[in-house]
């Protein structure tokens, strides 16, 4: 379950550096 969290944590991260580019 760790490895989700930590997942979605990437995945939230990546949009928002696409949105701020």
């Amino acid at each position: 379950k760790k490895k989700q969290m930590i997942d979605w944590q990437q995945q939230q991260q990546q949009q928002q550096q696409q949105q701020h580019s």
